[in-house]
Parts: C-alpha cells; structure tokens; sequence
C-alpha cells in the first residue's frame, strides 16, 4: 500500500495590518484553582496579547475576571495604557489586579464577557 504524505512548513505569525480590527474580550480566571504562577503566566500572556494588538491595530479590548463570580474590569478601549505597575484604570492594571481565589465560576465569565457584545457591530467579536 502506497501512502503519501504531504508537509507543509510551520510559517512565522505575519505582522496585523492596521486593518485588523477585532473587539475583543480577555477572561481572566483567578479562581482558587489557579496557583499564583499560574496567574502570573496568565497575566503575562494577556498583556502580551494587549501589547500585540494595541496601539497598532483598530482593536478593543475589554476584560473579565472571575472566580466565585464574574466582574467586567474594564470595558472595551483601544488604549492599552501603559504597564507601569499602578492601579491607573487602563487594561495593564486591570490584568495586573487579578487575584486568586474562590471557586471556578466559568458560566458566569462567559455571560459577562458575551453580554458585551456588540460593541462595535461592524467588527468581528472574539472571547
């Protein structure tokens, strides 16, 4: 039995065009169930992706953070603010303020996140 076997190359991730726009909303989970370096990867990641799309694309950004239940910690914005380490209201803060504890509460994250939309109905939405 012949097979053949076909290999595509993984390619770099390309640079976002200013014309990509999404609105776009980060859930936090800060629930017990998260240890602190957990959380802090976490919270690495959520800035890293902040910094990839924000100033350089039409994006917004809002998040939700949850554990026993969900709060929106900041709504959509297209400025990211700076990561300074202050309780200054922009979406670095909002990351940066996570803490863990409680139980893990998902169903509630995900209705506060949906119940955000639409914020822009012209642009694509993305939990």
């Amino acid at each position: 039995m012949a097979v053949r076997v076909t290999y595509t190359p993984v390619q770099a991730n390309l640079a976002l065009p200013q014309s990509c726009g999404l609105d776009m909303v980060l859930v936090i989970d800060s629930s017990g169930s998260i240890n602190a370096t957990e959380l802090g990867q976490m919270k690495t990641a959520f800035k890293g992706f902040v910094g990839a799309f924000l100033p350089s694309t039409p994006t917004e950004i809002a998040i939700v953070e949850f554990d026993n239940s969900a709060t929106v910690t900041h709504v959509f914005t297209g400025i990211a603010g700076d990561d300074d380490g202050q309780a200054d209201g922009d979406l670095y803060a909002a990351i940066n303020a996570a803490a863990s504890g409680g139980r893990t509460n998902w169903d509630d994250a995900l209705f506060d996140a949906r119940s955000l939309f639409p914020n822009r109905p012209d642009h694509p939405d993305l939990i």
